[in-house]
């Protein structure tokens, strides 16, 4: 698999930005992630002398999609950069783990570690006759959970 890297470390580390890694490769094409959410389900139990009802947590925890944008230039031969690694997990079923590392002033502060992901949405913006520069592409990843790690 082709991983989008670029020429140094200093466009991956802005001041307060954040990087994303696929198997230890930084994925610079990457430009926004969000839809990081966890729910569990409840329970209600009515305690039968009172009539309280006592709320509990039934322990399954669900995972969000999550969302994230990169950036392609056509100009400069970037189409097809991330897209191999997208149609893969989109057409062959092919699961990853990746990582989310959350810098300030260049500094690690921490990393979500994303298990068993799975890109199964990709959405192009409207085509636009009068501009042929860069487009942001917006993709949904499923995951089977995360977790944060310092």
């Amino acid at each position: 698999m082709a991983y989008v890297t670029t020429e140094s470390n200093d466009d991956l580390l802005t001041l307060n930005g954040f990087r994303i890694e696929i198997g230890g490769a930084p994925v610079a094409a990457i430009t926004t992630v969000g839809g990081l959410n966890r729910v569990t389900g409840e329970i209600e139990w009515t305690d039968g002398g009172t009539g309280n009802v006592q709320v509990f947590s039934d322990q399954q925890k669900k995972f969000g999609p999550i969302s994230m944008k990169y950036r392609v230039d056509p100009t400069k031969g970037e189409f097809d950069n991330l897209r191999n690694l997208v149609t893969s997990s989109m057409y062959l079923g092919v699961r990853f783990d990746f990582s989310i590392i959350k810098f300030h002033h260049g500094k690690e502060l921490f990393r979500i570690l994303v298990y068993r992901s799975l890109w199964n949405n990709e959405q192009f913006p409207e085509m636009d006759k009068n501009g042929s520069g860069p487009f942001e592409v917006t993709l949904q990843v499923p995951c089977a959970y995360w977790e944060i790690v310092k």
